[in-house]
C-alpha cells in the first residue's frame, strides 16, 4: 500500500469520525479494515502474483471475530476490455456450489421437508437410482449424497458446455443421456464403506430437493437460504441472465488469456453453477460460525450447524463441507473448480475467523495458496505443525490447499 493511500484513508477516517453516527461508524470501520488488509496484501505483491499465476482478476473477503471484517477486489474481470473486478463481480464459484447447497439442505430438514438420514427413495419421485444388487436393500441418504460417502463413484467434475450447444436437464445429466456429456450416475459400492468424491450426488439430491418442494432449483435455494442470508449477488442460473452478465468476470486460461467463449455454462446446478461474490460467500461462512457460537443467524440453528459440521465417519467431509484439523484448529473449507475459475472459502469451526477468494483464471489456485498463507500468518490463526499425537487427516502447516485434497476435475481442450 502507498503512502499516498494510507494519509488518504487516515484522512477519510478522521472525516467519518467526526460525526459519530451509526452509518458513518460502520463507514469509518470498513474504510479502515480495508486499509488494513491492503497492507498485509500490498497491491505490489498481489499484481506480481498474479502475473506469475496468470490471473486477471481477483476477489477477496476476510472474516474476523464473526463478522465481515473487510474486502479487497483488485485486477480486470476481462482482460480484452480492461473492466475491473469490484467487490460486486460475480464469479463461478464451481464446486462451492455444492455446500451451499448443502446448507440450503439442512434448512429443509430443519423444517421438516425432508431428513437427512433417511433414504432417498421416500422423496425421490422423477427417477430411481441404479444400485448393486448386493447392496440394495442398503439405504442410501441424503446425508450420504451430501458427504461423498454414498457409494457413488463418478469423481465428477464437469466439462461444461459451450453458448451455442443444447444443455441437458438434471435428469439427463443422471441417465447420461444425450445431450449429456458425462455417463449415467449409478451406485458403485456399498454405502459408507468409501469416500469417493460425487458431482453426480449433488445433481441426485437437486433432484430430490425439487422433487420434495415442488419449486425449481434456483427458486428454492434463492428462497429457502440465499435470500434470508442476505445473499444478494447469488444466484443458481446456468445460462446466466443478460442482464447479469456485464457484472461478471470472464473465464481466462492459465496464461491469463481470454477464451473464445466468455465461459461455459454447468446446468449441473447444485453440483457447479452457482454465480456468487466473496462477500456473500463470507455473508455464508461467517453465519455458519456466528450460529455455531450460539447466535443464530436465521434460518440456521445451533444444532444444525453443529450438525452439517461434524464428520460423518467415512472420509474427511462433514455433511457439505470439507472439515479437518490443521495445526491446533478445525476447520470447513470447499474449493472451486471451473474451466476459468479457482475458488476456496475455509472457516474456523470456533474462533470466528475465514477466508474467501475468487478468481477467474485456471491458475487461480497458486495466487489463493499465497493469499492463504499471507492472511494465516498475519492474522496469527492456529494453523501451524505440532507434535500431537493424534491427527485427522494429514499433518499440514501453513496454506490453504494440499495436493491431495483438489477434487477430480475434467475439463475439455481450451476454446
Amino acid at each position: 500500500m502507498t503512502n499516498q493511500w494510507m494519509v488518504a484513508a487516515a484522512l477519510l477516517i478522521a472525516g467519518l469520525a467526526t460525526e459519530l453516527t451509526p452509518q458513518k461508524q460502520r463507514a469509518a470501520a470498513e474504510v479502515k479494515a480495508e486499509a488494513e488488509i491492503g497492507e498485509v496484501l500490498p497491491i505490489e505483491d498481489l499484481q506480481a502474483w498474479m502475473n506469475e499465476a496468470g490471473v486477471p482478476g481477483v476477489s477477496i473477503s476476510l472474516i474476523k471475530d464473526f463478522e465481515i471484517h473487510g474486502s479487497l477486489a483488485f485486477g480486470m474481470a476481462d482482460v480484452d476490455s480492461g473492466r475491473l473486478v469490484t467487490t460486486e463481480t460475480l464469479f463461478q464459484a464451481a464446486s462451492i456450489s455444492k455446500p451451499v447447497m448443502a446448507v440450503a439442505s439442512a434448512v429443509l430438514a430443519e423444517q421438516n421437508h425432508l431428513d437427512l438420514d433417511a433414504d432417498v427413495t421416500r422423496y425421490l419421485h422423477s427417477w430411481t437410482l441404479p444400485r448393486l444388487a448386493e447392496n440394495a436393500g442398503q439405504p442410501i441418504t441424503p446425508r450420504m449424497l451430501l458427504s461423498h460417502t454414498s457409494g457413488l463413484a463418478d469423481g465428477l467434475g464437469f466439462p461444461g458446455y459451450r453458448p451455442s450447444e443444447p444443455l441437458p436437464d438434471a435428469l439427463s445429466i443422471l441417465k447420461g443421456t444425450a445431450p449429456a456429456k458425462t455417463p449415467a450416475i449409478a451406485a458403485r459400492f456399498a454405502p459408507m464403506t468409501q469416500s469417493r468424491y460425487s458431482g453426480g450426488g449433488s445433481v441426485l439430491m437437486q433432484l430430490l430437493l425439487t422433487d420434495v418442494t415442488g419449486q425449481s432449483f434456483p427458486e428454492l435455494m434463492r428462497l429457502n437460504l440465499l435470500e434470508p442470508l442476505g445473499m444478494k449477488r447469488s444466484f443458481y442460473q446456468q445460462p446466466l441472465l443478460s442482464t447479469m452478465s456485464h457484472g461478471a468476470a470472464l473465464a481466462h486460461d492459465g496464461q491469463g488469456k481470454r477464451f473464445s467463449i466468455p465461459w461455459k455454462i454447468y446446468p449441473e446446478l447444485a453440483a457447479a453453477g452457482l454465480w456468487s461474490t466473496a462477500n456473500d460467500l463470507a455473508e455464508l461462512v461467517r453465519s455458519l460460525q456466528k450460529t455455531a457460537d450460539g447466535d443464530a443467524v436465521m434460518p440456521l440453528s445451533k444444532q444444525m450447524v453443529r450438525d452439517l459440521l461434524r464428520p460423518v465417519g467415512i472420509g474427511s467431509f462433514g455433511t457439505g463441507f470439507n472439515v479437518y484439523q490443521q495445526g491446533e484448529g478445525w476447520y470447513f473449507s470447499h474449493m472451486g473448480v471451473n474451466q476459468g475459475y479457482r475458488s476456496f472459502l475455509i472457516g474456523h469451526q470456533s474462533k470466528g475467523y475465514g477466508l474467501v477468494v475468487m478468481t477467474n483464471s485456471d491458475g487461480g489456485f497458486a495466487l489463493i495458496e499465497r493469499i492463504c498463507k499471507r492472511i494465516q500468518q498475519a492474522y496469527n490463526w492456529d494453523v501451524l505443525r505440532t507434535q500431537r499425537a493424534f491427527r485427522f487427516g494429514q499433518e499440514r502447516g501453513l496454506g490453504c490447499l494440499p495436493e491431495s485434497e483438489l477434487p477430480v476435475t475434467k475439463h475439455e481442450p481450451p476454446e
